[in-house]
């Protein structure tokens, strides 16, 4: 292989060498296009083209500290799961952040390009030491065995960096996605099915907001959901903006005051891919015939339903007018789907 420039299939980074970057074996396992070692590290095996093709894969086994699935009640995120999930959400917001090309800092009005030399990205352990002690303090045995289930409310970190004049790095943009769990009944009973307030966000931005010349462009997890009053509290400050996430189903939603400082920034925290997204209408609208029947399924009401934007659902508005026996009628004003014979 060439020492010369070269693109990632998995996250279209462009590095200026190879070396040390792409491996003879670091390949797409389907049409076989170069993967870069930070993709390959984290366990992507395909490009973007290809990242979507279905592959069976064989389920890890259960650790010694995992709650038996039937011992879960209906509604509840076990302490396994809650790992899984916060391993999920680092796993593709780490992959949003090697697809940014450039962000902009409202702080200095400048947009910084986001490539290899200029950027510092890696994933911090904000719970290791709240998760030992929880241990600790409520499990009466199998410490290590819980630990090891257990999630630890880690961040994704990106930092974005400038040269000074004399040639050193500068921080000015902080993009971070934090995953934030209720570590103490996660531990004991094993479960949570209560979502985290605000508490949880002020606590894990204290750590993440730390210099009032960096600007942070934040993003809240929750593996429980969030509550509401957490949703109504968010805010953002002089020199950050922050959403929330939670999963529902297998679904991804995002919430984020208006704030013209996001630009094309949330789309960082948009953790749900583009054919997810048109998965899940053509979902919503097989369990919806009784609209279908009536007339009644609308673009505007299935994304005032499922939070999806507007052009993702006329575009599966089109893909289901495909069968022959759904009938598409579309202007400018408003699309809708309807069953004909």
């Amino acid at each position: 292989m060439s020492d010369g420039a070269g693109t990632c299939a998995a996250c279209g980074r462009t590095y200026l060498s190879r070396v040390g970057i792409f491996r003879d074996d670091a390949a797409c396992a389907t049409c076989g296009k170069p993967i870069c070692a930070a993709c390959w590290s984290d366990k992507t095996t395909f490009c973007q083209e290809h990242e979507d093709v279905p592959v069976a894969t064989l389920a890890d086994a259960p650790k010694p500290g995992d709650i038996p699935a039937g011992q879960v009640p209906a509604g509840s995120t076990s302490r396994q799961s809650a790992r899984e999930m916060e391993e999920g959400f680092l796993s593709r917001v780490r992959k949003n952040f090697r697809q940014l090309a450039g962000i902009y800092n409202p702080l200095d009005g400048r947009w910084y390009d986001v490539i290899e030399r200029n950027t510092g990205e890696y994933v911090v352990d904000l719970g290791a030491e709240a998760a030992k002690n929880a241990v600790r303090d409520r499990a009466k045995s199998g410490f290590n065995e819980i630990l090891a289930s257990m999630p630890t409310n880690r961040a994704a970190v990106c930092d974005v960096f400038a040269r000074d004049f004399l040639g050193a790095k500068v921080k000015k943009i902080c993009l971070a996605g934090v995953s934030l769990s209720p570590l103490d009944e996660l531990v004991k009973p094993g479960w949570s099915s209560l979502p985290l307030g605000y508490a949880a966000v002020a606590q894990a931005q204290r750590r993440i907001v730390t210099d009032p010349g960096v600007f942070y462009y934040l993003c809240y997890f929750a593996t429980t959901g969030w509550s509401g009053e957490a949703r109504d509290i968010l805010a953002n400050g002089p020199n950050f903006v922050s959403c929330l996430v939670e999963k529902h189903a297998d679904s991804w939603r995002i919430t984020a005051k208006d704030d013209g400082r996001w630009g094309d920034a949330l789309a960082v925290y948009d953790l749900e891919t583009y054919s997810e997204k048109r998965d899940r209408v053509h979902i919503f609208v097989k369990r919806h015939t009784y609209e279908l029947l009536m007339d009644r399924l609308s673009d505007r009401y299935v994304c005032e339903k499922t939070g999806l934007p507007l052009d993702v659902v006329r575009a599966s508005f089109r893909d289901l007018s495909q069968d022959p026996f759904v009938h598409l009628t579309a202007d400018e004003e408003q699309f809708r789907i309807s069953r004909v014979y």
